[in-house]
């Protein structure tokens, strides 16, 4: 019986995520930028809290800090930063963020779980202008706002409850199972790669973003 009730709350588990992931893409949903900000996009199941989630991002962000060069120019970090947070008001973020700059070639930026925003001198050098630099960092915003990487982590989770001995996932619980998954790993690669539908939510989110952000400017 015990058996049964496991596998049963795997599949109930499940299915609530399949049916999560439909909702958001509901048309009208997150189609009103006058609403950014209580629209609750990052709704969804997580077992993931958003204090625990800012705790987990802290913890990934030390590592990048330990294993790359930050750059610690006032006058590109300020100006990095001056960006950011301006997105971040137009945004539907419930996390503070934070910014740093890396240095390395890769045209690119990522961001961690709880709002913690990398990135890379080799982006902001190939940017002809502040917007497409904006339009970057903006994505890796709505990635935080949407919650898409404890959500990820959450459904991986979920499709590995099956493989797991009964014993332990009775005996130790979710929160067991989370820690020995994360143990070890610098930048567990769930946090970095994304389904198209997140990208594609990004992309759409990060517009939104950007475009509510030039018209606070003007």
């Amino acid at each position: 019986m015990r058996i049964v009730w496991a596998r049963s709350l795997v599949l109930a588990l499940a299915c609530s995520v399949a049916c999560s992931s439909l909702a958001a893409q509901s048309p009208g949903k997150k189609d009103d930028p006058a609403q950014i900000g209580a629209r609750d996009v990052g709704k969804g199941v997580n077992f993931y809290s958003l204090e625990k989630e800012i705790a987990l991002g802290r913890q990934l962000a030390q590592e990048v800090q330990r294993q790359a060069k930050l750059v610690e120019d006032p006058l590109i970090t300020e100006y990095i930063n001056r960006i950011g947070q301006n997105l971040v008001r137009n945004s539907d973020a419930k996390v503070p963020f934070t910014f740093q700059v890396i240095e390395g070639d890769s045209p690119n930026a990522f961001a961690l779980p709880g709002g913690y925003v990398f990135i890379y001198t080799g982006l902001i050098k190939i940017a002809d202008e502040e917007a497409e630099l904006a339009a970057a960092m903006a994505h890796e915003i709505a990635h935080v706002a949407a919650r898409h990487m404890t959500r990820q982590a959450t459904k991986s989770e979920l499709a590995n409850l099956a493989t797991i001995p009964l014993s332990v996932l009775l005996g130790n619980g979710l929160g067991a199972i989370a820690a020995r998954q994360g143990a070890g790993l610098a930048i567990p690669a769930t946090f970095l790669h994304f389904a198209r539908l997140d990208e594609s939510e990004a992309d759409y989110l990060g517009v939104q973003i950007g475009r509510e952000s030039c018209r606070e400017r003007v």
